[in-house]
Formats: C-alpha cells, structure tokens, sequence
C-alpha cells in the first residue's frame, strides 16, 4: 500500500495519538494517493500491486478507466484514471473483502 502521501501524513499523526495508551488499535484509514498531469489525473487506493491480478474497465466512448487489483476474486486496491470523488467507493469495495466477478465490477465505480 502506498502511504508516502500527503493524505498519510494529514491523518496518520492523529490517528496514533488516538491509539497511543492502548496501542492494541489499527489505524482504521486506508489512505489513497493522487497525482495530476496536464489532462490526465488518477487517484488510487488500497494494493496497487502488479502481482495482483488485474482488471481493467474502460468506460466506452468516454477518456477514464477504473482499474481493480484482486487477490482470490476480492478487490485489494483500485486506481480510477480520470475519475473522480470516488476515493470512498473504492475503499468501501475493497473493506467489504467480498468475492467479485468480472461482470459484478462493471460499473461498480464510474
């Protein structure tokens, strides 16, 4: 998991110093990581591993694509290119840990 952004930074201080007394506690965010280049731009979350297998859905006629990372048929982490405000979504997909089809994921984020 990527976690060298600024978003880990914005929220992983707060989320030790809840956890501190007890230290029983895993930070409970899974932090997401963006970048933006002239028109393109991504936002990811969650393993964006090459090791996993890879799914990509590219949205027909339209310039994005969301692309999934699975690991025994359930979402580990998901890169949406050209989309965006849908950080959540991924990471709801990928806690639910439920097992996917290739045909359940189309559309499941757009």
């Amino acid at each position: 998991m990527r976690i060298e952004h600024w978003d880990n930074a914005l929220v992983q201080g707060a989320g030790q110093a809840r956890t501190w007394p007890a230290r029983t506690k895993p930070l409970p965010y899974q932090p997401y990581f963006f970048s933006d280049l002239f028109e393109f731009g991504y936002e990811a979350t969650g393993e964006v591993e090459t090791s996993l297998e890879i799914l990509r859905r590219l949205a027909e006629g339209k310039p994005y694509r969301v692309i999934y990372y699975l690991r025994d048929s359930r979402v580990r982490g998901v890169m949406m290119c050209n989309v965006w405000d849908r950080v959540d979504a991924a990471r709801e997909l990928i806690r639910k840990g439920e097992i996917v089809t290739h045909e359940s994921l189309r559309g499941a984020i757009r």
